[in-house]
């Protein structure tokens, strides 16, 4: 199983939302990352992840957009509305039952 992160990060009642293009490389912006949110274990057709989301505090707002199309922030409570990976369902249905 691979063990992949997910930084959510969360301000003035929105969550930022990024969607990844089909490179390696990440978000490059400074943060503090925190505490373990929530764990998601999702088997898809290559193999098992456990994506773990981890609150993470952002120290700017610089981001160069390298594996991901775009970053946005949107409310906590339309979150669910957005399409996303299978895998981040559940850690995004637990920020949407905490924070929405």
């Amino acid at each position: 199983m691979q063990n992949i992160s997910a930084a959510i990060v969360i301000r003035n009642n929105k969550i930022l939302l990024e969607k990844h293009s089909p490179s390696e490389r990440e978000l490059f912006v400074t943060s503090i990352a925190g505490n373990i949110f929530h764990e998601s274990i999702f088997k898809y057709d290559g193999g098992t992840i456990n994506l773990i989301g981890i609150m993470t505090e952002l120290l700017d707002t610089n981001f160069t957009l390298s594996a991901h199309d775009k970053v946005e922030w949107v409310q906590i409570n339309e979150l669910l509305s957005y399409k996303l990976a299978t895998a981040g369902i559940p850690i995004a249905e637990k920020v949407s039952q905490i924070y929405g």
